[in-house]
């Protein structure tokens, strides 16, 4: 059934954000309208998995700091590679397919914001590069910044992660800046801090495609900027990327949406 919200205001909704005079009149729409409770549902579920699969990955990442050494003689002695229990290795499939499902139906049911819908579902396959705290640039008198960046990335407070910008201007931290900034909807600030680690060793190629899904959540204004980008990375066959362009162009409707 049509209904008049977007997606942004189920979101408000779903988030608390709206008046009270907004959330009345939202939820008479709701009680008798089973397209907008199918969409709040989905709403709720796509949260709900990636919250999972962001505790997932940092515990994760967690799991290969503790195991370091550990893994490396293991290795050498039996060569085994084994670091994900099988079971973590398909929850984590389970679940982020289940999200691009999610958001698959919002890119038929809310074109206006398809965009930002699967920058989203894509964004959190980046977090498995956040540095390890054995291996990394430290700030100047650090005291442990970074591990409480990350333990509030961990749990959804990006925003807190966005206050502690002036005090750390590493590579790491500038990259899970840029992640907490993407998941605060600000996109072209997350864009820009994306591409100042680019040239970056440990987060180049991830930060390229991180400003890509930061760029793609911006379109149709963004279209000339990731055309020249996208083009770079089609050249570069060796680009850790250069196989999901395709896999993205169709995905967007790229001629589409960016007709030259």
């Amino acid at each position: 059934m049509k209904h008049p919200y977007e997606l942004e205001d189920i979101e408000d909704y779903h988030h608390g954000r709206m008046t009270d005079a907004e959330r009345i009149a939202f939820e008479e729409v709701l009680a008798d309208n089973a397209g907008l409770q199918k969409e709040l549902e989905a709403v709720q579920a796509q949260e709900d998995i990636m919250a999972y699969l962001r505790k997932e990955a940092l515990m994760e990442e967690m799991e290969k700091w503790g195991k370091e050494k550990e893994e490396a003689k293991r290795k050498k002695a039996s060569g085994s590679g084994k670091v994900i229990p099988l079971r973590r290795r398909t929850l984590l499939a389970i679940a982020a397919s289940l999200a691009l499902i999610i958001a698959a139906y919002f890119l038929l049911q809310s074109p206006n914001s398809k965009y930002a819908q699967y920058a989203a579902a894509n964004i959190n396959t980046l977090v498995g590069t956040l540095a390890s705290p054995d291996n990394r640039a430290v700030a100047p008198n650090d005291s442990g910044h970074y591990e409480r960046a990350v333990k509030f990335f961990q749990k959804g407070q990006y925003q807190k992660v966005i206050d502690m910008e002036q005090s750390d201007e590493t590579s790491n931290f500038t990259y899970l800046l840029a992640l907490s900034l993407f998941h605060e909807k600000k996109y072209g600030a997350a864009a820009e801090k994306f591409n100042s680690i680019t040239q970056d060793l440990n987060f180049g190629y991830d930060a390229e495609w991180g400003e890509i899904l930061s760029l793609t959540a911006q379109l149709p204004a963004t279209c000339d900027i990731l055309r020249t980008k996208l083009e770079a990375i089609e050249r570069d066959e060796s680009h850790h990327y250069n196989k999901q362009v395709s896999s993205w162009k169709t995905a967007i409707d790229w001629p589409k949406t960016c007709p030259q």
